[in-house]
């Protein structure tokens, strides 16, 4: 009889614990997902020491709108800071963000300058072998533009062509049939502009800068059927800061589920990317 009543006493000590001792500070899980990865995989607090510390690090890299980019008072902007900013918010912490070169970017994950990086982070093989990627924030293709009034269907009919192409971008130039002619600029308005004004046949461009620019000019194009590139960008960590990543992730999926990232996108892109 004792020993029955000591048993039923250890199993209520136990659950007592299970259920009121675990931390559930950003699901609604009774277990956070970072506390289930230390338990069940590997000893990993990379998300334990961002919330000791308050602050997760976030390494960017500026260019133009509308994905990270400086204002005229020289504040950060963009579609990343706005979401890297909600994600911190989530995991209960604030981002605080470091400038870095694009080509550099990556390497301070390795010797831990920064928690993790946000800005234009490709899901590509030779990424995913460095670094440890978050579930895609954004699909960025690349896409071929042309005026509302071209006979021009598909990205296949460019040869022979007069093509305008963004020339700080990393395709620049890789992409483009070499029998056209390459027009390359370094501001986005005025190559846009010269598409408008009929200097230009097409335009190679990303979708995030076509749908930014086409939403705050009012100005409307076609877009040719097929993709010059398929690109899709993710937020990255250090490969065994599995933890964090989890927790990046569990984020960005209640972001999405409460209308969050439709909001973003609204701000940024004038539609909803994640119907």
């Amino acid at each position: 009889m004792k020993k029955i009543r000591f048993l039923l006493l250890l199993s209520i000590a136990l659950t007592t614990c299970l259920t009121g001792c675990a931390p559930n500070k950003n699901t609604a899980e009774v277990l956070r997902k970072s506390d289930t990865a230390v338990v069940n995989t590997i000893e990993d607090d990379s998300m334990q020491l961002v919330s000791d510390k308050d602050v997760l690090t976030v390494g960017v890299s500026t260019g133009v709108a509308p994905m990270c980019f400086r204002n005229t008072d020289g504040s950060l902007a963009g579609f990343e800071i706005d979401l890297a900013n909600a994600v911190a918010e989530k995991l209960g912490v604030k981002a605080e963000f470091v400038l870095s070169g694009r080509d550099v970017l990556l390497d301070k994950l390795s010797v831990g300058s920064i928690d993790v990086a946000w800005s234009g982070i490709a899901v590509a093989p030779e990424n995913e072998s460095k670094v440890l990627l978050s579930k895609p924030y954004i699909n960025n293709n690349t896409i071929a533009v042309t005026p509302l009034q071209s006979e021009l269907k598909d990205i296949d009919e460019l040869d022979d062509r007069r093509i305008g192409v963004f020339a700080p971008a990393d395709n620049a130039n890789v992409y483009y049939n070499k029998k056209s002619t390459i027009v390359k600029f370094t501001d986005y308005p005025k190559m846009f502009q010269a598409l408008w004004d009929g200097k230009l046949d097409a335009v190679i461009c990303d979708e995030a800068s076509y749908d930014y620019y086409t939403h705050i000019s009012g100005q409307k194009y076609n877009i040719l059927s097929g993709y010059v590139k398929e690109t899709a960008y993710a937020a990255a960590t250090y490969q065994g800061k599995t933890a964090l990543m989890l927790e990046i992730d569990s984020a960005l999926s209640y972001l999405k589920e409460k209308g969050q990232l439709e909001a973003l996108s609204l701000k940024w892109f004038g539609r909803n990317i994640y119907k």
